[in-house]
Formats: C-alpha cells, structure tokens, sequence
C-alpha cells in the first residue's frame, strides 16, 4: 500500500455531522475518567468505545471553527450526501457504520442573523493522521467490524509515514472546493511553539467523492525533516500549531507532543 491510498483511510462518511458531535461530547464527558486506551492496552485489544476515544477524544483529533466569511447572506447550510465516500477506515468501502460512518455533513454550523452582517461558525476535524494510534483505531474497527485479518491490520497500522500528515474534514468544505491543491501549500503551515519554526506543507491532496464533484477531506503532507537535515520536531518541543488560511478566516488548532504518546513513545 503506497502512502496516498494508505493515508486516505483517514475519510470520514459525509451524512450526519451534526449529531455525530453532539454525541461525542456526551460520550466524551462519560468517559474522560476512563484509562486511554493508547496508553493502557495493546490496539488489538481495544473495542469500540476505545476506538471511539481515540478518533474523538485524543491528542491526536481535534475539533476548529471558523467564521464562514466564504457564505453570502441569506445562504443555507451544505453538507455533504449521505454515502458520497466510503466509511472512515476503507477505500473501497467495506466498513459498516462506526464512529466516523455516522457521519460528518454539517459537524455544526451556528447560524446567525444575516440581517445582523454575521457569519456562521463553521467546525473542522483537524487530525494528525499520520500517527500510529490512529491507523491503528481505523484498523482495529475493520477488525471487529469488516473481517479484516489481524496480520493486515498490523501492516497497515504499522506502516511508517514518510511525512507528518494533518487530514480537515468537514461539513462546509466550500473553501477547498473554490481552490486548487496548490494555493494552500503557501497558505497553511505548522509552527513549532518552542523555535518558532515555521513549516509549510510539501503538498496539499484532495479527497473526492465518488462521483469526483465534492471535496470531502484536504490532506496536509509535511516534512519530517528541515533543509538542515535536523528533525523538524525535537525531542523536547512540547507544542506545535496547524494553522491555514481559508480565504479571508484562519483555521488554527494546537497539538500537545507530549501527550501524543502511546505505549511504544512519541507517536507522530
């Protein structure tokens, strides 16, 4: 599997979007008390509620919003048809509904008055999908859900990612739908908190519907190393933001390095 099809797992089914953070934050208030599943047990252990935690409710996955400056008065909310991609954690499809599979259309869009020259809060999915923990949530739900073999859940999870890879996902991917890939390589960047380092991504990739009309995810590929040769993230760097530019609104969002840490270490 090449790194394209294999961070492309990473799409979440379009369709309920809304409800779907609605019970994440129920879930999450339920189970914030429980042990991490990342840090407590093997993968090949974890059941759904772990992997529910890990794709919602980890260091790795976060929730950004944006004001949508891109909606002119009096516009509806879009989201995407339910079943225009397949389920998180296949290409091709085979996954029943899950975690992601219940949907992303619309994750929340607060509408306000137009009349009142206001904009909608719009919300993304900001992930770091490179990381093991995820490949290996997204793996272990085809286990338990898809019949995939154990063995082919470990290479998968165990794949090593040649970059660092940061996935947006949303209800309201109208932003990406009015540029190419291109225009966000200089658009969007990690900034490390401790350096200031500023990276941008070596590429930007478009996940697509099926019918090819729709963008449904945007991935961000960056480097593992600086021109220098010296890691980009350091052992000791605590903190790291993705910031990228959406037109007129800026998505940011923080990740916590110290608390990306499964079982094995620093899993990025």
């Amino acid at each position: 599997m090449n790194e394209s099809t294999s961070i492309r797992a990473f799409r979440r089914n379009p369709g309920r979007y809304r409800a779907t953070l609605a019970a994440f934050l129920i879930f999450a208030s339920i189970v914030w008390a429980a042990d991490t599943p990342w840090k407590s047990k093997p993968y090949q252990k974890w059941d759904d509620n772990d992997i529910h935690k890990v794709l919602f409710d980890s260091p790795w996955a976060h929730v950004a919003q944006v004001s949508a400056k891109w909606r002119q008065a009096g516009d509806e909310t879009t989201g995407l048809p339910a079943g225009s991609v397949p389920p998180a954690g296949n290409p091709n499809g085979a996954v029943p509904a899950g975690p992601h599979s219940s949907g992303i259309s619309g994750l929340s869009t607060a509408g306000v008055g137009s009349q009142r020259g206001e904009y909608p809060v719009v919300q993304y999915f900001v992930d770091w999908v490179s990381s093991k923990t995820m490949r290996a949530a997204l793996a272990q739900r085809d286990v338990l859900h898809s019949g995939k073999a154990p063995a082919d859940a470990e290479q998968y999870a165990s794949e090593v990612q040649p970059n660092y890879v940061i996935l947006i996902q949303g209800g309201e991917m109208a932003p990406f739908m009015r540029a190419d890939e291109k225009s966000f390589q200089p658009n969007a960047f990690l900034q490390l908190k401790k350096s200031g380092q500023k990276v941008s991504p070596e590429r930007v990739e478009y996940q697509r519907s099926s019918d090819g009309k729709s963008v449904v995810g945007a991935l961000f590929f960056f480097p593992k190393k600086l021109p220098s040769g010296d890691p980009l993230i350091q052992p000791d760097e605590k903190s790291i933001e993705f910031t990228c530019k959406l037109g007129e609104p800026t998505l940011k969002t923080g990740f916590e390095l110290q608390k990306m840490v499964n079982q094995s270490g620093p899993d990025l």
